[in-house]
């Protein structure tokens, strides 16, 4: 768990000093709510069409469904396109769509028979590298207030230690495509 932990935090800290190295001033800050986990957002407004994303939240797959006891963490960062804009109702609108990776330290899809329910409660954790695609849609509710609704798909890798054997275990990440089809929500105040 220190290790998770420790892995965490230098990521964080890696991502926090790069973006900081960019120039880059964050405009809004959000709550990220998804059936895939929940946690924090930035936006970084980089020109009036186009715009970055990074999010960092626990990764909750298997926590609700009590086959695993602990969150995985993922780290995803979009450079998104406004592809059309318009109004209703004094609410503006934005239809977004863009390239970007995500990295993280999460489990695995594995099917298992409850019959087995132990032994996975800990296991499959392992690395994450992906290549993403994120689209969506924005509402400005306020000139402070906004509201997202986009669907991330994760296209990678899951490397882990293999536990029949000394050494590593890589393969297709399959939850990431698994849980594209979750929505994701972020409800976000500018600064």
């Amino acid at each position: 768990m220190l290790k998770s932990i420790l892995k965490y935090l230098s990521v964080s800290a890696f991502i926090l000093i790069s973006v900081s190295e960019m120039k880059l001033h964050a405009t809004d800050l959000g709550l990220f709510n998804s059936p895939k986990g929940f946690g924090i957002e930035f936006r970084f407004n980089d020109s009036g069409r186009e715009f970055n994303m990074l999010s960092a939240y626990a990764d909750t797959y298997g926590i609700f469904e009590g086959r695993c006891l602990f969150p995985g963490f993922k780290f995803n960062y979009s450079r998104c396109h406004t592809i059309s804009s318009f109004s209703i109702n004094h609410t503006a609108m934005d239809f977004y769509a863009g390239p970007g990776v995500t990295l993280g330290y999460a489990r695995q899809y594995e099917p298992y028979t409850y019959k087995d329910h132990r032994k996975y409660l800990t296991r499959n954790y392992g690395a994450v590298a992906c290549l993403a695609g994120t689209f969506g849609f924005k509402a400005k509710l306020s000139d402070a207030v906004s509201l997202d609704l986009n669907w991330t798909v994760e296209a990678g890798v899951h490397m882990r230690p293999d536990e029949n054997r000394q050494g590593l275990k890589l393969g297709l990440y399959k939850s990431g495509l698994l849980e594209s089809l979750y929505p994701q929500l972020i409800i976000s105040v500018a600064f």
